[in-house]
């Protein structure tokens, strides 16, 4: 599930839109997984914009969080504004739910960035995994494990799906 907050130089900070659909990154029920807040730089919530020069870094830092005790992956997506593509970097965690990305600044005009999130279930069940000592506790979790390989095959292209199976079989 992501969660997905746009953020940049020139808007206001995004609301939430009522479709009738879940938005995306909810549960059919509305509850929202992974939770961005206070995403940095903004000035006076997106009315000015926030200025750098050619060569500068722009370092974006927001909170995030989720319920639970699930691991969360971090994306800073940024384009510049002549470009249809969006580039997507990790961001990287910081004490207290806080994370931090980064991005060079190699051309004049507007860039626009935006924050993702989402519950990473394999990050999850990988942390989980490296706790166990029990020989039992670890066969179950490696069949876990075998589970989520095999479902993020059903998901891969046709070549990355197949080694997947393998690994899952193993």
């Amino acid at each position: 599930m992501n969660a997905r907050v746009p953020r940049d130089e020139t808007t206001k900070p995004a609301t939430r839109r009522s479709s009738g659909k879940a938005a995306r990154g909810t549960s059919a029920d509305g509850r929202v997984r992974a939770v961005i807040d206070k995403v940095i730089p903004e000035i006076d919530c997106g009315k000015f914009a926030v200025k750098r020069i050619i060569g500068d870094r722009m370092v974006v830092e927001a909170d995030v969080f989720t319920d639970g005790h699930d691991s969360i992956a971090v994306m800073l997506g940024y384009r510049h504004e002549g470009d249809a593509d969006w580039t997507e970097v990790p961001m990287t965690a910081l004490p207290n739910d806080r994370w931090r990305g980064e991005f060079g600044l190699e051309r004049l005009g507007r860039y626009r960035y935006t924050v993702t999130a989402w519950v990473d279930h394999f990050l999850s069940w990988r942390n989980e995994f490296k706790r166990r000592v029990d020989p039992a506790d670890i066969a179950s979790a490696a069949l876990v494990g075998g589970k989520l390989i095999a479902e993020a095959a059903n998901r891969a292209g046709r070549e990355d799906a197949h080694r997947l199976r393998q690994w899952a079989r193993s």
